[in-house]
């Protein structure tokens, strides 16, 4: 008899539950549903980055900020500066260098792009775009240094 009065709750929260009435904000088969994403601000392949200090994603997730040592690589591009900034809605990523206790800049930001190297103070690129805006660049072509004040790069190899 105990074990009755024991299962007896029990068996009477089951029933409740079971005969709830179905839910009324049931899914409708609405073929037309559209996603949340904006389709055109996803990018192709996926962007890995890494930072030594610290990584910082802004509350709406838009903004990511990279601090000491940042890299960040897509596709056959790649980032290297003290501090990247990334904004996943426009796809752009911003990189510069950081001022040590000295009062020197340092690690100042370096663009790879199918493995050649681009040395410069501030870059603005375009992760789908694949255009960029450069700052006092520096890179080595054939025998010579090429240096540039303020440069915009597009696609491909076209830099002015």
């Amino acid at each position: 008899m105990r074990c009755l009065w024991a299962i007896l709750p029990l068996l009477f929260t089951c029933s409740v539950l079971l005969a709830q009435p179905a839910d009324s904000l049931g899914v409708s088969a609405d073929t037309n549903v559209r996603p949340l994403v904006n389709e055109q601000a996803i990018l192709k392949a996926e962007v890995n980055s890494n930072a030594e200090d610290s990584i910082v994603i802004s509350p709406q997730g838009n903004l990511s900020y990279f601090y000491n040592q940042a890299t960040v690589d897509y596709q056959d591009i790649g980032i290297k500066a003290g501090f990247i900034q990334i904004d996943w809605e426009t796809n752009e990523a911003l990189a510069t260098g950081v001022i040590d206790s000295t009062g020197k800049v340092v690690q100042r930001p370096i663009f790879i792009e199918g493995g050649k190297e681009y040395r410069t103070d501030t870059i603005r690129y375009n992760f789908k775009s694949k255009k960029a805006r450069i700052k006092k660049v520096i890179t080595k072509e054939g025998e010579g240094f090429l240096h540039g004040n303020r440069v915009k790069k597009m696609d491909g190899d076209v830099f002015f």
